[in-house]
């Protein structure tokens, strides 16, 4: 029995976890910009992403426990190849989905359908 166990049967309570209201997600740390106030360190020259892998085991997860909100969140989080696939899981599973996004990339090149993408989706930006 660990401390945290110890110390509730001490006081007879009881820890349960309830259902998971909001799955925020850190998709990775590759961004458009380079902010001095960034708390991921984000820039352009970073390549930490959410892999293919990993991505499917979350939407898996996603469409199993279908979590009230999906966040998604990191550097730019549409520079990763797997934003689209957990948008539109979440989506798909009746999530509210918000994307953490900085609004330049919109203006990026090669990102015109991103706008389409969002509104289609109904994702709050």
């Amino acid at each position: 029995m660990n401390r945290l166990e110890q110390q509730l049967a001490t006081h007879g309570g009881l820890l349960r976890r309830d259902s998971v209201l909001t799955l925020q997600l850190n998709i990775g740390r590759r961004c458009n910009q380079a902010c001095n106030h960034c708390h991921v360190g984000a820039a352009p020259w970073r390549t930490e992403s959410l892999d293919h892998e990993t991505a499917s085991r979350i939407c898996d997860w996603i469409v199993v426990h279908r979590p009230q909100t999906v966040d998604i969140t990191g550097g730019a989080p549409e520079l990763s190849e797997c934003f689209q696939q957990l948008v539109t899981t979440a989506r798909n599973s009746g999530c509210e989905t918000i994307d953490r996004c900085n609004l330049t990339i919109l203006l990026e090149r090669g990102f015109e359908w991103l706008p389409a993408f969002l509104a289609s989706h109904e994702v709050v930006i």
